[in-house]
Order: structure tokens, then sequence, then C-alpha cells
């Protein structure tokens, strides 16, 4: 669950599942100790400031979103289908 994670990166976890919640919580801490890898969480509410703050760093490179599937909005039914069965290993995007 690295993703590719450069060396010294941090590994920022946002939503998912409850199943990839407990492995983030779980095993992470773990990478941390005895690893050159970080991870954070980010739950909070989010609001316009924060969004366009990230759609910021997405644009300078700073971040770099890890999309697993996309599916089209006619396809929404698979989607979180496929998302609630806990096998993305990124996000799950509904393009419109």
């Amino acid at each position: 669950m690295t993703f590719g994670l450069i060396r010294n990166g941090i590994f920022v976890h946002v939503g998912g599942s409850g199943a990839q919640m407990f492995q983030a919580m779980t095993l992470w801490p773990w990478f941390s100790l005895f690893g050159n890898k970080k991870m954070g969480s980010f739950l909070q509410r989010q609001n316009q400031s924060d969004l366009n703050f990230i759609k910021e760093l997405i644009e300078v490179g700073k971040i770099t979103p890890v999309i697993d599937k996309r599916f089209k909005l006619s396809e929404i039914h698979e989607a979180f289908k496929y998302f609630e069965q806990g096998h993305a290993q990124g996000k799950v995007v509904i393009t419109i």
C-alpha cells in the first residue's frame, strides 16, 4: 500500500472504505516506525478554500492524486460496488 511513494515521502490517507481506513491505521505506523515513509490522515469537512488550496497543489505538481479507476456517470452503480468491495488502490472517479 505504498503506491510507489518516493523515499522519505508522506502518504496522506483521505477517505476510503472502512477496511481501507482500518488497514491504514494499523499498518502505516509500522511503515513510519521502521521505514522511511510517513503517513498522515486527513479527516475533516471540506470547504471551498481547502479545495482550492488542494487544487493549486495539484496544478503545481506538489501532490499527485492516485486514481485507481474511472467510471462514466451511467456506470455509477458499478463504481460504488467496486469501491465498496475494497478493491480500489486509489481514488474512484466518476466522469461527467
